[in-house]
């Protein structure tokens, strides 16, 4: 809705002209005006907020002897003036700061569909209905419902974006990207999905997500045998999705995160005369990710040295060079081979 369209809306509520179906639309607006609806800093909706109760409130007490019905009517019309004002202030911001960044919030007066738009280069936090939190990058477009309902909670990517979403087992989250169905209970990761593009990607930064192909019209019972037929995501696994080939393919993110982030007080792989083995099962348990060793001999190659300041891949190299080893990536997996061993001390 553009802004002078929205302040006729508002003016034809403040004077009883509108219609019952516009009435309904401003009035579940301001029910629903904590939902990011509109970009004001937090201060800013702090005061607002803390204005518009101090006036609900006289309202009440103004309409205490009238009925029910008309004192709610009162309280809207309260909300509805300071809604103009909101829109107001909102528009004189955009003004007096220049051309600000393109980015889009569309809701549709007849649907309860939530469309967002990042047309611009920076980063766009946007908190969904169930408390789940999207970092959508720039160039992206997300949608979903105002209200999640049913047993689904649903949400449609063009572009990319960083979901933190939260867990709830009765009603399951999923991403629509192209031919890609993203399902998640509750996890953390990110969504590249172009429009167009040749491939989609989801990174898993926690939890599990299972990753299929979709087909228009599929029902519930054909969606379980696709959950089947697709692949099971863990922490820094990846699916990669050629549309073309309409081929799913899994390996490890470009960067694994740690599950514990290394502190000065706490090193955790700090290493001293310790086998490739027990190198190996620590970084396992560090990072999520299976290490296997295609030659046992090396298994019990030692090495000396602090390595938590270190990426993954980064510190792999190092061990490799001071035992004689080398490091594969092989789909979600590391594989560890050499003739070994050297001893060599790092730090």
């Amino acid at each position: 809705m553009k802004q002078k369209e929205l302040e006729q809306l508002l003016k034809r509520y403040l004077k009883d002209s509108s219609s019952e179906f516009e009435k309904l639309e401003v009035e579940r607006w301001f029910e629903d005006i904590s939902n990011n609806d509109i970009d004001l800093s937090e201060s800013e909706k702090i005061e607002i907020k803390d204005r518009m109760l101090a006036r609900i409130l006289e309202a009440r007490e103004q309409g205490g002897s009238e009925p029910a019905v008309r004192g709610r009517q009162l309280i809207f019309r309260v909300a509805a003036s300071l809604l103009l004002m909101i829109a107001s202030f909102v528009a004189y911001q955009q003004l007096s700061q220049g051309e600000p960044e393109t980015i889009a919030v569309t809701t549709p007066a007849l649907s309860d569909e939530v469309v967002v738009e990042n047309n611009s280069k920076g980063t766009r936090e946007i908190w969904l209905p169930d408390g789940t939190q999207v970092i959508l990058k720039g160039e992206s477009k997300i949608s979903y419902a105002r209200h999640f309902s049913g047993k689904k909670r649903e949400v449609n990517l063009v572009g990319e974006a960083f979901f933190d979403v939260i867990r709830n087992p009765d009603r399951p989250f999923f991403v629509y990207s192209g031919n890609i169905v993203t399902r998640v209970l509750g996890t953390s990761f990110s969504m590249v999905a172009p429009e167009n593009a040749s491939t989609i990607e989801v990174n898993v930064v926690s939890g599990r997500v299972s990753v299929y192909e979709s087909e228009e019209g599929e029902s519930d019972e054909t969606e379980q045998k696709k959950v089947k037929k697709g692949v099971i995501l863990t922490r820094n696994q990846k699916a990669t999705f050629f549309v073309k080939e309409t081929h799913l393919v899994t390996s490890l993110v470009e960067q694994p995160r740690p599950v514990k982030v290394p502190t000065r007080e706490n090193k955790l792989l700090v290493f001293e005369d310790n086998t490739l083995s027990e190198i190996a099962s620590k970084l396992e348990e560090n990072y999520s990710i299976e290490f296997v060793m295609e030659n046992a001999s090396i298994s019990n190659c030692t090495f000396t040295g602090d390595l938590s300041d270190m990426s993954l891949f980064d510190l792999l190299s190092v061990i490799g060079k001071s035992v004689g080893v080398e490091y594969e990536v092989m789909g979600t997996k590391i594989l560890l081979n050499g003739q070994g061993c050297q001893k060599q001390i790092v730090n």
